[in-house]
């Protein structure tokens, strides 16, 4: 049973020279294996330290989760986009509140959703997963779009930013 206490131990907290193995039991490391260096000694305070840490993995995240949408198809991403909008308060207590229009086919409309029971006030969204700037152009098409289907309001959102003459 010693033979296997690479493959079967994990490190023991705190970093001493006995490991935990599969059968729940600690057992000496051993000696060939090296020791972990002292912890350097840090300007932050603890809080600091956690607090970093906290934002550390919270950008690693949101950059995890922009790769991953990035890389979904767009029917995806406008699905995602009504859903989020929903789940955001948008939309009336039904559960047809917001529906992904025809793909291919939406006149510059990517998702709709109903204010209310009667699909009286709507908002209009344009979904765009991008790698480029979005710039003015597009935002015109969906003004457009918007202008065309006599809408009060309308939500563009995009993987991407926006160009400056576009904000």
């Amino acid at each position: 049973m010693g033979e296997n206490i690479h493959d079967t131990c994990g490190a023991h907290p705190g970093g001493s020279k006995r490991r935990l193995c599969d059968h729940g039991t600690w057992q000496q490391r051993p000696e060939t294996e090296p020791s972990q260096e002292p912890a350097k000694e840090s300007e932050e305070t603890p809080e600091e330290e956690l607090e970093n840490a906290h934002e550390r993995l919270k950008a690693d995240l949101a950059a995890d989760l922009l790769a991953l949408v990035k890389s979904s198809d767009p029917a995806f991403f406008e699905q995602l986009v009504v859903d989020l909008m929903l789940k955001m308060g948008y939309g009336g207590p039904d559960d047809g509140a917001g529906r992904v229009t025809q793909y291919g086919k939406d006149e510059g409309i990517d998702g709709i959703i109903n204010e209310d029971s009667l699909g009286l006030d709507v908002i209009y969204l344009q979904a765009k997963r991008w790698g480029g700037t979005v710039g003015r152009p597009e935002i015109q098409k969906f003004v457009g779009a918007l202008h065309g289907k006599r809408a009060k309001k309308g939500v563009f959102i995009t993987t991407s930013t926006f160009s400056e003459d576009a904000e």
